[in-house]
């Protein structure tokens, strides 16, 4: 997608985004890391590029799904215009090797349909890339995501945004 002129009325996701951001102070988390993360403790993709120190960077937004398909085909598009707009973004799903469209990927540990042990591993990895990332805003995608995405936030008091995608039985998108 490209964005030729800026709309005057701002979309539906641009709203929530303010919104989101108005709710809190930008530096409220900050000092709310777990000693122990460092850049090295996560699987960053082999495309990403190093993490911006908070104090001298533009707002960042992490997109948090549980499988790679749906950020290709559903989020990478509003990142890209994100991104053209200024805004840092950083994906994170199970097995997002290859996903791009995205300042920086994370892979987590696979947990859709994986029971509660694979859930576990999942949230400690994504609490430890919010750790690291301190994103101004989370927008979740699928219900396991959205489970998982919203404790993570919740715990460095990061506001989220849930959008639950969907395939339709004919083989279209939703």
């Amino acid at each position: 997608m490209q964005v030729t002129s800026r709309s005057t009325t701002p979309s539906p996701l641009h709203q929530q985004l303010g919104r989101a951001l108005r709710r809190r102070p930008r530096t409220s988390h900050r000092f709310l890391h777990p000693r122990s993360v460092s850049p090295d403790t996560i699987p960053l993709a082999e495309s990403s590029s190093s993490v911006t120190p908070f104090s001298s960077r533009p707002h960042r937004v992490l997109f948090a799904d549980s499988v790679a398909p749906t950020l290709v085909h559903f989020v990478a598009p509003v990142a890209r215009a994100l991104e053209a707009q200024g805004w840092e973004t950083v994906g994170v799903a199970g097995n997002a090797g290859g996903v791009t469209g995205f300042d920086r990927v994370y892979d987590v540990p696979p947990f859709r349909r994986r029971g509660l042990r694979a859930h576990f591993a999942a949230f400690r990895t994504l609490r430890q890339v919010m750790a690291l990332e301190i994103p101004d805003v989370a927008q979740l995608h699928t219900p396991a995501a959205v489970a998982l995405g919203r404790l993570a936030a919740a715990s460095f008091r990061v506001p989220s945004i849930s959008t639950v995608d969907w395939f339709r039985p004919d083989g279209g998108l939703a």
